[in-house]
């Protein structure tokens, strides 16, 4: 394992595409959120780091820091989103539109192709699912399927928006 003299050090090899699995792994278990970050949207990662680095609970907003990381990551497993699934809904009823690690989280789970709609179909049933963050799903989300499931959402707010989405794609 390399010798690093400082946090900055680590997150550059956290971030480093060419940083070995190895290395990786070791970095998982970084003291430093934002090096288990890096690590989470490195696409070198395995599916078994990737797995490991999965909050099992939203208490901080380092656990959805690193959700936010796993979400960029494309290589992240369908298991790891639905176990994110999982652990968000737990969470949703006490978000607020100030948590914005949490916001990207979300955006990014509802956006990511390995999560599957069954499962986001299940969060969205959750009466606590935030109105303001189905809104903005449906304003930034490029998912034709999770749009689909927006167009007969509790809001009519979040109802215009999703057609209005779908309209803009079919014509691009």
């Amino acid at each position: 394992m390399k010798k690093y003299t400082g946090p900055k050090d680590r997150s550059s090899a956290a971030s480093d595409p060419t940083t070995s699995v190895d290395e990786l792994s070791s970095l998982a278990s970084s003291e430093y959120i934002f090096v288990r970050e890096a690590v989470a949207a490195n696409a070198n990662s395995t599916s078994v780091i990737l797995e490991a680095l999965v909050p099992r609970s939203f208490v901080k907003e380092d656990d959805f820091r690193i959700a936010a990381g796993l979400l960029s990551n494309p290589s992240l497993p369908s298991t790891a989103c639905i176990s994110l699934v999982g652990s968000i809904s737990t969470a949703i009823s006490k978000l607020e539109p100030r948590n914005y690690h949490a916001m990207i989280a979300i955006e990014r789970l509802f956006a990511h192709p390995s999560a599957p709609i069954a499962s986001l179909a299940e969060l969205l049933r959750n009466k606590a699912f935030p109105q303001h963050l189905r809104g903005r799903i449906a304003c930034e989300n490029s998912r034709m399927d999770v749009l689909n499931l927006l167009k007969d959402d509790l809001s009519e707010n979040v109802r215009k928006r999703a057609p209005n989405v779908l309209e803009r794609k079919a014509h691009s």
